[in-house]
């Protein structure tokens, strides 16, 4: 154990100089979630969502590969089959999670592994020597690095990024309104980098496609070798925004739950000489994973949620050229629809913790649906032969609808994972995140091989870009994928149920950690309580260190730290009056609210009061047969897992 204790100092991440900045028990508004899960992961991620939106534009618009014959074939079936590739390297990655653990934790360490990873990939996407010849013999060592490249990027390199960015929701906080609030940020991230990449680039489209204008000002095609150069300037910075994103997004997140572990263990010798404890296989987590029907729903939303979003996304600036003859429109649905998505991340929580994520998702898919509908409205067989206002107002109306999928998803994703836990005794983040990630990653490729294939058998070409037949495949991949997913989604959801579960599973998961420690002789500390106690033991280091710094300055400049530092108390002095008294009016509006309930009900007849017991009642009934069909399943699982369950 003396060896695995030396193994644990010399552990690269433990060292100080990398441990998170974030240092308060709960979940805090600045800096961890205005940093570590929004601000920071944009830049992070605003690099995928330009490759995402436009890599799909290089190929086909600068490199050639939707040319006849051997060329499309490539474009089309490279995307597709490195799905499988992708796949396998995010199980990897999963597996490397779930084996990291450091002070750290277990999914910020491969944040600053991706670094090294991102930037190579980055660069071998756009690395390839432009297509000299007609055939694949001449050409053989372009359609090689192109493989390469790719594979790098969305089978290695950013597997190690977005699978431990998004674990970090599940990861950071067992309270359900701290969680929901970073879920919201995690998201809103995503959604930010992809409008921002797709409100900033249209403004770089003349200069990354450096367009041959027709006498009637649309494009006729596209200089692929001026294209071409100003692409591999382009990605010096899209690797230097990732990064700088990266060790941001580092230093302000905070793993609590992993850290629950480190906590648990009891440094005396005699615990030392105790066997490490098995880590659950990915064998496990894959057997409770394929049982549960709770992940195979969340786990189908996140494969049609991206599909549909991923077509959507693809086929744009596609889309824009066919009806509209530049890509103009593109940067504006861009700019006007962000507005919408901004706006629901505002009020999309409150409404979800009213009513629930999943009924929240669930209607929000109804209207999706509704809404895209309209972008069908009013096409005829020209360029510009519909006006722009409609695929606008499409897509905004629909955007709408969308928000509850966008904000609120990985929180449920949260909930199914507690659920496992509290069933099963330990957690799947390694194989879920793994899947996940694949699903999100693998999605942009399955995509583009669509679209590529389709806009191929459709004609279409650099110097074939607005023929009737690509036009009308363009409103299907803009407009009619993301429908057809979002009805999808919709008849899912009515059978997701899993938050009804949440609380008793809190309970139970405290419940276990609590046998475990009675049963290995040590004392358990709520996770809860310890973090309250850590934040306080900060507190107090930081309290030294300003006063050793005050002292330092006063010094220097030759102040009376007395005087000083009395200023200082009179200002904090003054900050706590004013949140004692916003406390205070907090309180008074809660008993207010209170004894209006109350006079409301004594004014009620007894008649009305009877059908109110009778409503409370039935509540509390329910919720206890809840509690008992809970217990029992419990007890069912555990026995069949060979342990015992404690009733809660």
């Amino acid at each position: 154990m003396a060896e695995t204790k030396n193994k644990q100092k010399k552990s690269f991440f433990d060292n100080p100089l990398l441990s998170t900045k974030i240092k308060t028990a709960k979940v805090s508004f600045f800096p961890e979630l205005l940093l570590g899960y929004l601000a920071a992961p944009i830049l992070a991620l605003i690099s995928n969502a330009i490759i995402n939106a436009y890599l799909l534009r290089y190929y086909t618009d600068v490199m050639g590969l939707t040319a006849e014959g051997w060329a499309g074939l490539f474009g089309t079936i490279l995307p597709i089959a490195s799905a499988v590739i992708v796949i396998i390297g995010n199980l990897v990655v999963g597996k490397i999670m779930e084996n990291m653990k450091t002070k750290a934790g277990k999914a910020r360490p491969l944040l600053i592994l991706s670094l090294p990873l991102l930037a190579l990939a980055i660069f071998m996407l756009f690395f390839a020597p432009y297509p000299e010849g007609d055939t694949i013999s001449e050409n053989i060592w372009t359609l090689i690095l192109i493989a390469v490249g790719y594979n790098l990027y969305y089978a290695v390199a950013y597997p190690f990024y977005y699978t431990s960015h998004s674990a970090l929701v599940n990861l950071s906080t067992r309270d359900s309104t701290g969680r929901s609030l970073l879920a919201t940020g995690s998201n809103a991230a995503m959604v930010g980098a992809a409008g921002l990449a797709g409100m900033v680039v249209p403004f770089f489209l003349n200069f990354l496609f450096v367009p041959v204008m027709g006498a009637d000002g649309t494009i006729l095609s596209y200089d692929t070798e001026a294209s071409y150069n100003n692409w591999r300037v382009f990605m010096i910075v899209l690797v230097v925004t990732a990064v700088l994103g990266i060790l941001c997004e580092y230093y302000f997140t905070r793993e609590r739950i992993t850290e629950e572990s480190f906590a648990s263990r009891d440094e005396s010798a005699a615990e030392q000489e105790k066997p490490a404890k098995a880590k659950v296989s990915m064998g496990k987590q894959i057997s409770v994973c394929l049982k549960d029907k709770y992940w195979w729903l969340v786990i189908l939303f996140f494969f049609f949620y991206q599909l549909g979003g991923q077509l959507k996304n693809n086929s744009i600036t596609y889309y824009s050229v066919a009806w509209f003859g530049s890509s103009d429109l593109a940067g504006t649905i861009s700019i006007v629809g962000a507005v919408p998505t901004a706006a629901g991340m505002v009020i999309i929580w409150p409404i979800a913790q009213k009513f629930g994520k999943a009924k929240s998702i669930k209607v929000g898919a109804i209207l999706a649906f509704g809404f895209g509908l309209l972008g069908f409205i009013g096409y005829g067989g020209e360029v510009n032969s519909v006006s722009p206002i409609i695929p606008i107002l499409a897509f905004v109306l629909k955007a709408l609808g969308t928000v509850p999928a966008m904000y609120v998803s990985l929180a449920l994703l949260s909930d199914v994972l507690d659920h496992q836990e509290a069933l099963h005794g330990f957690r799947t983040d390694g194989f879920t995140m793994a899947v996940y990630g694949s699903i999100m990653i693998a999605m942009t490729g399955i995509a583009s091989g669509i679209i590529i294939g389709l806009i191929s058998v459709a004609g279409y070409s650099s110097a074939t870009v607005t023929s009737t037949s690509i036009r009308n495949m363009t409103i299907w991949l803009f407009f009619g994928a993301e429908v057809i997913c979002y009805a999808i989604i919709f008849i899912l959801f009515n059978f997701m149920g899993v938050e009804k579960y949440s609380a008793l599973d809190h309970e139970a998961i405290i419940a276990d950690q609590r046998a475990e420690a009675e049963k290995e002789g040590r004392e358990y500390v709520e996770p809860s309580v310890r973090l309250e106690l850590e934040q306080k033991e900060a507190e107090a280091v930081i309290e030294a260190e300003r006063i050793s710094n005050l002292k330092s300055k006063c010094e220097k400049k030759g102040l009376s730290f007395e005087e000083e530092e009395a200023k200082y108390q009179e200002a904090l002095a003054q900050k706590k009056a004013l949140a004692e008294e916003k406390k205070k009016l907090a309180d008074q509006k809660k008993a207010d609210k209170e004894a209006t309930a109350k006079a409301k009900y004594e004014a009620l007849s007894q008649e009305e009061k009877a059908k109110v017991e009778a409503k409370k009642a039935a509540k509390a009934q329910k919720e206890v047969e809840l509690r008992q069909a809970y217990n029992q399943m419990r007890a069912e699982i555990a026995e069949k897992e060979g342990r015992s369950a404690i009733a809660i």
